[in-house]
């Protein structure tokens, strides 16, 4: 049995064997039909950069040029141009408060009057300063100024109180500041590697002359 078995397996050997060379030589690849499709290959691209406006005829600094040339003017002040995109300010005072705050002002004084009687108090005591609104409140006020619209690429964040020129911004309005240039706001609170303009509060108005005061100088 072990004899016949080892001849089928030579004689089932020899017939793959003489398949095999009957069959013709396959090239290993078939070479594709060259293709008469002419091809458009992209413009080459332009690699010169793009120009910009850096400043206005006045001086003031564009948005996208002091941001592009902000290592120039880091710590200093400058004076920049551009639309308000963003802005957060303290909501205003409401009559309720400022109510509140004359009631409070007008107890106070009436009870110096009852302590130290009214004259002296209106010879040495000064009037009430009337209400304040806050000066800075949560989130903090902030604005973005951008050269034309909200989807410009280059924004300027600005920081400053509600007694600084920020109080006076309005949405969608060009707006021209004056602020030192930083990497951050002096509170740390704002950070931007792009620059921080922030906005000094503007001085206090003299105080008001005294009504009648020094009326009939020189007038003899």
């Amino acid at each position: 049995m072990i004899a016949r078995a080892r001849v089928l397996t030579i004689t089932g050997c020899l017939g793959l064997m003489s398949l095999s060379a009957c069959e013709p030589d396959k090239p290993a690849f078939e070479p594709s039909v060259r293709s008469n499709v002419q091809v458009a290959l992209p413009a080459k691209p332009e690699l010169k950069v793009r120009e910009y406006k850096k400043a206005h005829d006045d001086g003031a600094l564009t948005v996208e040029g002091l941001v592009r040339q902000r290592k120039s003017y880091l710590g200093k002040e400058v004076m920049v141009r551009g639309v308000v995109v963003e802005l957060v300010r303290c909501p205003d005072p409401t009559p309720e408060e400022i109510a509140a705050y004359d009631a409070e002002q007008l107890r106070k004084r009436e009870e110096l009057i009852k302590r130290y009687g009214k004259k002296k108090v209106d010879e040495q005591v000064p009037p009430p300063k009337p209400f304040q609104r806050a000066r800075t409140c949560n989130p903090k006020p902030q604005a973005l100024l951008a050269d034309v619209s909200k989807g410009d690429r280059h924004k300027l964040l600005v920081a400053g109180s509600m007694y600084s020129p920020l109080a006076d911004l309005e949405l969608g309005a060009t707006a021209t500041l004056t602020g030192r240039f930083e990497i951050s706001s002096p509170d740390g609170l704002y950070v931007s590697q792009m620059g921080v303009m922030n906005l000094e509060d503007k001085p206090e108005p003299p105080a008001a002359q005294v009504e009648g005061d020094g009326e009939g100088d020189g007038a003899e």
